[in-house]
C-alpha cells in the first residue's frame, strides 16, 4: 500500500505559511509601535542605543527577509533557526550556533 504525503506537505506548506503571517504581523506592531513612541518623544534619552537599532535596522530587516523568502535562515551559516528562537526574537537573524559565538 503507497501512502500519499502530498496531504501532509500542504499542512507543512500552510503552517509554515501562517507562522511567516503571524511573524510578519508581530514584527510590524513593534516597528508601528516604536515609531509612535518615537514621533511623541517618548524615549527617556537614556535608551539603550542597541534596542534603538534593532527596532529601526533589524526589524525591517526581518520584514524584507520575510518577504523574499529567507527570513528564518541564518545568515552567517545558512542553517534554518528554529521556530522556537524566532517565536521568542522574531527579528532573529541568527541560529543559536552563530549567535553564541557572537555574544548575542
Amino acid at each position: 500500500m503507497l501512502v500519499s504525503f502530498v496531504p501532509l506537505q500542504r499542512r507543512c506548506d500552510m503552517l509554515d505559511t501562517t507562522f511567516l503571517r503571524v511573524q510578519r504581523e508581530r514584527l510590524l506592531r513593534r516597528y508601528q509601535e516604536y515609531r509612535r513612541v518615537q514621533s511623541e518623544g517618548l524615549y527617556p534619552p537614556t535608551m539603550l542605543e542597541h534596542k534603538a537599532r534593532v527596532v529601526r535596522e533589524v526589524i525591517p530587516l526581518a520584514l524584507s527577509r520575510i518577504d523574499t523568502g529567507s527570513y528564518g535562515t541564518c545568515i552567517d551559516c545558512g542553517e534554518e533557526i528554529p521556530h522556537k528562537r524566532l517565536e521568542l526574537i522574531p527579528a532573529a537573524l541568527y541560529c543559536v550556533a552563530c549567535a553564541t559565538v557572537r555574544g548575542q
